[in-house]
């Protein structure tokens, strides 16, 4: 949970349901997060070996939040956010703007992006070639077999 640097308001505590307490007790600054969760991504995927893709809906949060947040408090930016996929920008490469325009949230895309390609499979033709293509299959695979829906959240299965 990170420490903001502007207070909360009584409404925000309220709509998320985190206490003031739970919040001065357990909250970390930006910076503190920043790099435990980067040293947690070397140590348990790249010294590992192993490949790994942030999978984002839509630019926002890798591309312009995140460099913003760390030129404000002085970070540097990690190589290992490079690696990533946004969604909305491959439902548009791989089925145009019909489908991309119908994703409004994450819940969304297996939704979506399953019957997309059932349609597809059904009339014989074959499932998109291209990159995104098939990186779009690949994420509605994953999507569908390792994360469920529960209470408007998408969250991983163990």
């Amino acid at each position: 949970m990170v420490k903001p640097t502007t207070p909360l308001t009584e409404e925000t505590f309220s709509v998320t349901g985190i206490s003031k307490e739970s919040l001065e007790t357990k909250g970390l600054s930006f910076s503190e997060i920043f790099f435990k969760f980067v040293n947690l991504i070397y140590e348990k995927v790249i010294s590992l070996h192993r490949t790994y893709r942030f999978v984002t809906f839509g630019d926002w949060q890798l591309n312009y939040q995140l460099p913003i947040e760390c030129k404000q408090k002085e970070l540097t930016m990690s190589q290992v956010f490079m690696s990533s996929s946004n969604i909305l920008k491959l439902a548009l490469e791989a089925f145009g703007s019909d489908t991309a325009a119908r994703l409004n949230c994450p819940a969304d895309i297996q939704r979506i992006f399953k019957t997309q390609l059932s349609a597809v499979k059904r009339e014989g033709d074959e499932v998109p070639t291209t990159k995104a293509g098939i990186e779009v299959e690949t994420l509605v695979n994953f999507f569908t077999e390792c994360i469920v829906k529960d209470n408007s959240q998408l969250v991983l299965r163990r």
